[in-house]
């Protein structure tokens, strides 16, 4: 062999050693550098994805993907899935297992991958299916190395970056790459590079190098507010065959207005003139629709249907009427059908949906949201209302948890619009309690309470409202365990939707509620609705706090005390202001001899810097202590 072949042969092989060296490395778990061990239950040691976008209907995307695993709770992260449809076609998928030093355990084909519907088991039927590696370890650490691609026909979905992935999970090597071989833009849009190690190597390709694990942390805001995310979208794209067109939220809207609604909505005449005929007293279009949305919870229910154009294209009104059942987007636009009929004004809405408030992008549109809603503008003297239409029992007009105080896409003909949900401050969130107790000479109590909530108070309590007796007892044992002996006597519960507020009325006894000790009894004043917990105590916070939600509550407690049993002396009030809340607790004696307790609790929503979080914690720590705090009655 003359040298003229020989050195390219020679590099060649040097850079497959090195390269193959490298992947070694990446195998063996001991080779991870302690920083990135730290707080972590896994370690992404190489995320490497390429989408290579060659029409605006074939997109093809590959992973190779290496994570070690120190524990059961890190298997979590090991994220070897892929799903697929007929529009989405896997073309290669494997996952090699290695223990601690790199050797191998065993292989996994796709063949051997988990092949589940895509949705939950209460979707009644569904186009999209995923797979995904589901590996047991009878030890660890050990390393998975997975590897997929993927052809995709529907390109309305483009991979999203996210190198740091979730708490208690460091990225030793993470990249994304773009190539864009159509004529049609890729759009990106870049969020939280601050303090991370961030290169990017073209509009379109980004690495990360030794991210370390983030701890999870009381109060903390949405993990994706603050970690580093680029977000991708094709301006033209195809879901399912229908082509669309993504330059803004507008036209995005427009999309969805004219491709996915368009053609749904036609109901049988029987049921025009049926919904017609309840309305036909309404003098107003808000008892319309009162009487519409009603006619839609009494009759029909929620079942998932996940199919027609990527899941994202609801079924016909009529086939909802026929059916009695639909998911969030075929009773939406049942209802939205049926207002349209009685000539109410109404918008189908996409939104994200969970306790955790989430918007959608001001700044960048995309395909977004897991859920639809109604939105029906200016409905009374200008006023905004938003229907959950997946409910049977939600009261007209109001807003969950679920999906309050966040930006929701808004389609109309002209295009899409983003509009903010209806949101609930701390003294439209109220709760109050009255109680009246009886106390004896041995510290027995008995009594009955009322509580009645509203606002968001009312979608945290109003769950409580499908419980049997069993189970309801069960509930308050559960909520008031700090009062040891406790016994729910009965509770009983109902709701005022009109306003919305929820009601409960309980009657209890606690055998032991007060301690002799000699001629004292001691007792403690608030007695239910009490702070029990503080936030926890953090020596070098990371990240700054939100309180998501503010509230108010306000208790009064009457306690009768039996004869023999006398007031000793009554504590001066307590009254705590903060940047965060407000507290007060004031014992006083009625005319009657009775001790009356009033406290009144508010809690105030936002964000606030992490230098602030001891200055908070103080805050509900001093709640805490004046709602255990003990008081002395006299035994005569």
């Amino acid at each position: 062999m003359n040298k003229i072949t020989q050195y390219p042969l020679l590099l060649l092989l040097l850079f497959t050693i090195s390269t193959q060296a490298q992947l070694d490395s990446k195998l063996i778990s001991i080779t991870i550098p302690q920083k990135l061990t730290t707080n972590a239950n896994a370690v992404i040691r190489q995320n490497d994805v390429v989408v290579e976008v060659n029409d605006i209907d074939d997109v093809t995307v590959t992973e190779d993907r290496i994570v070690t695993v120190f524990n059961k709770t890190g298997m979590n992260y090991i994220n070897a899935h892929q799903n697929y449809s007929d529009s989405w076609d896997i073309k290669d998928m494997r996952a090699v297992i290695y223990d601690a030093l790199g050797n191998e355990i065993t292989t996994i084909k796709e063949r051997d991958f988990r092949d589940v519907s895509a949705v939950d088991s209460g979707t009644l039927y569904a186009d999209n299916r995923v797979k995904y590696l589901e590996y047991t370890a009878r030890t660890f650490p050990i390393t998975v190395h997975y590897t997929s691609e993927v052809e995709m026909e529907s390109t309305a979905f483009l991979p999203q970056w996210l190198p740091l992935e979730n708490f208690y999970c460091s990225t030793e090597s993470s990249s994304i790459q773009i190539i864009n071989n159509s004529d049609t833009e890729v759009k990106f849009k870049e969020q939280n590079f601050d303090s991370f190690s961030i290169e990017k190597l073209g509009d379109l390709h980004y690495v990360a190098k030794d991210l370390v694990a983030i701890k999870n942390e009381a109060y903390r805001p949405g993990f994706k507010s603050f970690a580093p995310v680029v977000k991708f979208a094709m301006k033209n794209f195809v879901m399912e065959g229908v082509e669309g067109v993504n330059n803004s939220w507008q036209d995005f809207g427009k999309w969805m207005h004219d491709d996915l609604l368009v053609g749904t909505q036609e109901l049988p005449d029987e049921v025009k003139q049926e919904i017609k005929s309840l309305t036909s007293n309404a003098t107003t279009d808000i008892e319309k629709a009162k009487i519409v949305y009603e006619y839609v919870q009494d009759r029909s229910r929620y079942i998932s249907v996940q199919v027609g154009i990527g899941g994202w294209k609801p079924i016909e009104a009529v086939d909802v009427h026929k059916m009695a059942y639909g998911d969030c987007k075929g009773l939406t636009n049942y209802t939205m059908a049926l207002m349209n009929e009685v000539g109410v004004k109404s918008n189908y809405a996409a939104i994200y949906g969970g306790s955790e408030k989430r918007s959608m992008d001001r700044e960048f549109s995309m395909t977004e949201g897991n859920h639809v809603i109604l939105y029906l503008p200016e409905l009374e003297e200008n006023k905004d209302y938003w229907l959950e239409c997946t409910s049977k029992t939600a009261p007209f007009g109001f807003m969950s948890d679920f999906t309050d105080d966040r930006d929701a896409l808004v389609i109309t003909p002209e295009g899409g619009k983003l509009v903010h949900t209806t949101s609930y401050d701390s003294n439209k969130n109220l709760q109050k309690t009255l109680g009246q107790f009886q106390i004896n000479e041995n510290g027995r109590l008995t009594g009955k309470v009322n509580i009645e909530s509203e606002g968001v108070q009312y979608a945290w309590r109003n769950r409580l409202e499908s419980q049997n007796s069993g189970d309801l007892k069960n509930n308050y044992l559960e909520q008031w365990d700090h009062l040891n002996g406790l016994f729910i006597i009965d509770a009983i519960n109902s709701s005022d939707k009109s306003i919305p507020r929820f009601i409960e009325d309980v009657q209890l006894e606690i055998a032991s509620y007060g301690s002799k000790t000699g001629n004292l009894l001691l007792f403690q004043p608030v007695i239910l609705n009490r702070n029990t917990s503080e936030p926890p105590v953090y020596s070098d916070r990371r990240l700054d706090f939100e309180i998501d939600r503010g509230y108010i509550d306000q208790d009064i407690y009457e306690i009768q005390l039996d004869e023999g049993v006398s007031v000793d002396a009554l504590p001066n009030p307590v009254n705590i202001k903060s940047n965060y809340g407000e507290y007060d607790l004031k014992l006083s004696q009625s005319d009657n001899g009775n001790i009356v307790v009033e406290r009144r609790l508010e809690i105030l929503a936002g964000m606030f810097d992490k230098k602030e979080y001891e200055e908070y914690r103080k805050f509900r720590s001093e709640v805490v202590k004046h709602d255990s705090s003990k008081r002395v009655l006299k035994i005569n």
